[in-house]
């Protein structure tokens, strides 16, 4: 401790700018709590409308503490304070106790998706997966588990989210809670259909060698795809609005749209809200004040999606637990079945099986008793009700099998991500 005790002698003055002593007003807090939160708090989950308020609002308790603390040693430095006279521009307001609403931000790391030779796909699915756990965790610390979610999506943030709750779609734990809380989405310039080549080669990243992210992200892309396909069959349960840029991005060797209306607003999503917003691609989400443009318009479906939130929740689950109702009922009368089927075939089976082609002095020289059965059985996986979709795989699928007869058994090859419904797909 010798170390630190010397960086306590050696300081001679400390000078005070704004520092907020005893605390500032709740008010002040929540509007500009999420420009600083991320460098406060180390979690990729952060609730800024309670742990960072509570702690920096007047009187509380770990203020006075550190008061306390710091007081008694105030005399041998050199203290100067001050302060501001003229008001910052907090932006745009946002008032969470309108809505009673909890801003939770989630960051992530993009550099490991922009690292030559990295598994893009597999860093998709385990950040999805991340985002998730982190969400759930969250919600059952709070004890708030059917609580309804709105998730604001940026550029490949919309991509993630997509991910993650199909991934809840496809599991029947507390994780699925998360996605059948999820009322609305709002994606902002997020490339459902990937980047032109003009924008990747105008963009810059700081590793040399090729980007698999940067090309998975291209138009047409089977990163891209797979995605799509796994959220396509969940798109008409959520409310979303979709944004897209309408100025181009300056880069060092020219300009360009980064994420273009088709690709931000995919033509195939019906009933879904779509809107350019006046602005580059990293200002669309920017609001320094309530004349920005979009801030209203954003401001406006939020406000529209959170009043539909708890009648949207509440229909879901009741849609939920008549669904699992009926699968429990399904899979009983399979079982039922399933039973009957082996208690008759155990009952056919005679206990002295002697294969054909063996002789009885074959059968006399062993002293081991036969089985009852030779027969193994292998319990594949139920078919889930849950899984729908790959319509377009199936066809291709039938099509080859159907074709002219060969020689050799015919074998096809199914892959994708981890979750995407390959056992699911084989079953159906």
């Amino acid at each position: 401790m010798e170390h630190v005790h010397a960086l306590f002698v050696s300081t001679h003055a400390m000078l005070f700018f704004g520092t907020s002593h005893n605390g500032t007003s709740r008010a002040n807090l929540a509007s500009y709590a999420q420009r600083v939160v991320s460098s406060l708090l180390p979690s990729k989950v952060v609730d800024t409308d309670s742990r960072l308020i509570n702690a920096l609002k007047d009187g509380s308790e770990i203020l006075q503490e550190i008061t306390d603390n710091f007081q008694p040693k105030m005399k041998r430095f050199n203290v100067f304070f001050f302060w501001e006279q003229v008001k910052t521009d907090l932006g745009a307001k946002y008032h969470p106790e309108t809505y009673r609403a909890r801003v939770l931000l989630y960051s992530y790391d993009a550099d490991i998706f922009s690292v030559p030779g990295a598994s893009v796909a597999s860093s998709i699915y385990d950040e999805a997966v991340g985002l998730v756990a982190q969400v759930a965790a969250e919600r059952t610390i709070n004890k708030i588990g059917r609580r309804p979610i709105v998730f604001i999506c940026h550029g490949f943030g919309g991509l993630l989210v997509k991910r993650a709750l199909a991934y809840c779609y496809s599991r029947s734990d507390h994780y699925r809670a998360v996605a059948l809380c999820t009322t609305a989405l709002l994606f902002f310039a997020t490339p459902h259909h990937g980047l032109t080549k003009e924008s990747l080669v105008l963009a810059k990243t700081k590793h040399s060698g090729p980007s698999h992210f940067m090309l998975g992200l291209l138009e047409g892309s089977d990163m891209l795809q797979e995605i799509t396909d796994q959220f396509a069959p969940h798109v008409s349960k959520f409310l979303i609005s979709t944004f897209w840029e309408t100025m181009a991005t300056r880069f060092d060797k020219g300009q360009a749209i980064i994420v273009h209306r088709d690709s931000a607003a995919p033509p195939g999503w019906a009933d879904v809200e779509k809107c350019g917003i006046s602005g580059t691609h990293s200002n669309i989400v920017k609001y320094p004040n309530t004349r920005t443009p979009g801030y209203r318009l954003v401001l406006a479906a939020m406000d529209r999606y959170i009043s539909l939130a708890a009648e949207t929740i509440t229909r879901r689950w009741r849609q939920e637990t008549d669904t699992q109702l009926q699968q429990l009922k399904s899979e009983i009368s399979y079982l039922q079945a399933d039973l009957q089927d082996s208690t008759k075939h155990i009952n056919s089976e005679s206990n002295g099986y002697i294969p054909k082609e063996t002789t009885s002095a074959d059968c006399v020289a062993t002293t081991e008793p036969l089985p009852s059965s030779i027969n193994v059985h292998y319990l594949v996986p139920r078919r889930s009700d849950f899984f729908v979709g790959r319509k377009e795989a199936a066809r291709d699928l039938k099509k080859n099998l159907d074709d002219e007869p060969c020689k050799k058994p015919k074998v096809f090859v199914i892959y994708g991500l981890p979750g995407s419904g390959k056992t699911q797909f084989s079953l159906k």
